[in-house]
């Protein structure tokens, strides 16, 4: 079940979709760089949908 805090979330990243301005997504990595992002103004936070924290490989 969605909660109504969600659906509300939801509904206005929809509304930023269809607005006037372009939706500009910056991808964060970490709680850092999406503290900063907020900081700089933009509505939207993107992350990774498969990250992991286990550094590089190869």
């Amino acid at each position: 079940m969605v909660s109504r805090a969600q659906k509300e979330k939801a509904e206005l990243f929809l509304k930023y979709h269809h607005g006037d301005e372009i939706l500009v997504l910056l991808n964060s990595w970490d709680a850092g760089s999406s503290k900063l992002i907020e900081a700089c103004g933009f509505k939207v936070v993107a992350t990774t949908s498969m990250g992991s924290a286990e550094g590089e490989t190869g």
